[in-house]
């Protein structure tokens, strides 16, 4: 074999084993991010609080690990990919770029020959390349797996405080105090040494504190990751290699909240991918009355209460006008509009209106336990809002106790196509007596 068909002397030592972990590993990677899916969605449904965050917390940075080691290998084998064609290249025309067969002008082909590498530099400048990503990979998975280990620990240490304080701050304050503590520390204890390390004797009480201080940072990261990272700031240079691994610890964390956020399987889906995906059966705040916080305007039908100690239930239908108007106008023809012969007065108008009222409820069909409601409709206004609304009275006190279901026709709450029929979907109100 000619030496121009052989892989270049000088070639990285490990380039096997770099291509069948990363060969090997990527399609791994993504799969088993799924299955940390499924654990944390299996932990966090059972747990709340101090166990609920920290299982949070590890599962933010399980991911972080993951999709780093993902990337890394991807680019990885993109950039072998790209050596192994160079070397390719090689074999084929080993003497390079035919300068004298370029059809560029004589200061386009002056500037090509000042910048463009050999065949022999861009593939040394590949093969560096491609370790080096793999190397950023590994080290950054190792900064976030201890980072997680690290968390994991302060979070401990934050509930067993908060549990043995109480009165001192939550949890939550709790673990503010303790993660400033500990890297606040840490810094303190850079910049003292920063400042006045070099006037002080290492033979003195405060140069052997000093020393014992700065020590404890080899529990802070595994040595081989230490190494790994070092060697790389240094020859980076110790500004550029910090703020290259910090931006790429943020953008990992950013695009897994992208993730967790956006994406249509993500996490969240397990707890509900075997229930109705429908909002119209769901219990929301929204749905009662007495479970609101705030006065906004409700665009959906509610109930006074979400547990009945009186008589009676009240139920409301929001009066949303442009969709009331054109079920009116649709359903209830007769008395969509005051009769001509009325004129300015309103003779007559308390019977339009019943018969409205009554119309309207055999449209939106309500129902209790899925019988039908005796009682009619009245108008009535939203004490808070002003805004216009239906009210149902709904007589419970031949109900036994437990879980009750009013449900009810409504104007669909999608986007209204005056030139289509107004569409109703059935909401479900769930209620206890």
């Amino acid at each position: 074999m000619s030496e121009n068909h052989q892989i270049p002397t000088d070639t990285t030592p490990v380039w096997q084993i770099e291509l069948l972990l990363s060969g090997g590993l990527i399609f791994g990677v993504f799969q088993i991010i799924d299955w940390v899916d499924r654990m944390f969605a299996d932990f966090y449904g059972v747990l709340d609080g101090a166990p609920g965050q920290v299982i949070a917390s590890v599962y933010l940075l399980a991911l972080c690990a993951l999709f780093a080691l993902g990337a890394a290998f991807s680019m990885h084998l993109l950039m072998r990919s790209f050596w192994v064609a160079l070397i390719g290249i090689r074999s084929i025309w080993p003497n390079g770029v035919r300068w004298t067969e370029v059809s560029r002008s004589a200061r386009t082909t002056q500037f090509m020959q000042r910048h463009l590498p050999s065949l022999p530099e861009a593939i040394e400048n590949a093969d560096n390349s491609s370790t080096l990503i793999f190397a950023c990979g590994i080290a950054l998975v190792g900064l976030v797996s201890f980072s997680a280990a690290t968390i994991i620990l302060l979070m401990l240490i934050s509930a067993l405080l908060a549990f043995s304080l109480p009165n001192f701050g939550s949890h939550f304050n709790w673990f503010l105090f303790v993660l400033t503590a500990f890297f606040g520390s840490l810094l303190l204890v850079q910049l003292i040494d920063r400042l006045v390390g070099a006037r002080v004797s290492d033979s003195s009480f405060s140069g052997r504190a000093l020393t014992k201080l700065i020590g404890l940072q080899k529990y802070m990261m595994p040595r081989s990751i230490s190494l790994m990272t070092t060697v790389m700031t240094s020859n980076f240079g110790r500004v550029r290699g910090v703020v290259l691994m910090v931006s790429a610890s943020w953008l990992l964390i950013f695009l897994v909240e992208m993730r967790i956020d956006l994406k249509a399987d993500s996490v969240m889906s397990y707890f509900t991918r075997y229930l109705p995906q429908t909002s119209n059966t769901s219990m929301q705040t929204e749905h009662y009355r007495d479970q609101r916080t705030d006065g906004a305007q409700v665009s959906s039908p509610f109930l006074a209460k979400m547990i009945v100690t009186d008589s009676y239930q009240q139920l409301f239908v929001p009066y949303r006008h442009a969709h009331f108007e054109q079920l009116i106008s649709e359903r209830c023809p007769a008395v969509a509009k005051r009769p001509k012969n009325q004129k300015t007065t309103n003779a007559g108008e308390p019977e339009r209106v019943q018969t409205l009222l009554a119309c309207l409820k055999t449209e939106l069909k309500p129902t209790l336990d899925q019988q039908s409601i005796s009682a009619n409709f009245q108008l009535t206004s939203d004490a808070a809002t002003k805004a216009p609304q239906l009210m149902l009275m709904i007589d419970v006190r031949e109900l036994a106790l437990g879980e009750h279901e009013v449900a009810i026709q409504f104007p669909s709450l999608s986007k209204r196509d005056t030139n289509q029929a107004i569409k109703l979907e059935t909401v479900r109100i769930k209620f206890w007596r």
